[in-house]
């Protein structure tokens, strides 16, 4: 520890943050203005809404394309499953379920960490800690996004011709 004097210039009165010894200060601002209700348009966290609707939005566009792209690595071996008598319907349930699995694996990966790290700044900075139900809610959205952003791509896989497989080309 410093000598007192040392830690006597860092003191500031009850309210302020010194920004430079608090690398989350203005985290904590932010959390003070929505506690005490004085949040407005122009603080940091002005604005939530419309980044939250656009960072969903930036997220399903991730999906539909990471699909669509393993679709199209993928499309020999649809054909060959076509041949052998699979349905439009089992191509789709099989992409549908495969990604299903992959998101749960990282939504449960996403809720752990998240947890984490909240009662992490929870004991290092003495934030607000985060309700679990926020946190489980997200999961099940990202979930629901995925299973609708995987949709698309699946009824495309669907619609592989079952001659691709005797053919041995890719169809774009």
């Amino acid at each position: 520890m410093g000598a007192p004097s040392t830690v006597r210039r860092h003191v500031r009165p009850y309210g302020e943050i010194d920004e430079i010894f608090i690398p989350f200060a203005s985290a904590i601002k932010m959390q003070a203005e929505v506690i005490s209700g004085t949040n407005c348009k122009d603080s940091p966290a002005g604005g939530f809404e419309d980044r939250l609707r656009s960072l969903v939005a930036v997220t399903a566009f991730g999906m539909v394309g990471l699909t669509s792209y393993w679709v199209a690595q993928r499309r020999r071996q649809i054909g060959i499953r076509r041949a052998l008598g699979a349905t439009r319907l089992a191509i789709m349930r099989q992409f549908q379920r495969e990604n299903l699995l992959i998101a749960t694996k990282g939504v449960l990966a996403g809720i752990l960490l998240a947890l984490a790290l909240n009662i992490w700044l929870v004991g290092k900075f003495g934030m607000v800690r985060l309700d679990t139900a926020y946190v489980i809610d997200s999961g099940i959205v990202m979930l629901l996004l995925g299973q609708i952003a995987v949709f698309w791509p699946a009824m495309r896989a669907a619609e592989v011709p079952p001659a691709l497989a005797v053919r041995g080309s890719q169809i774009s």
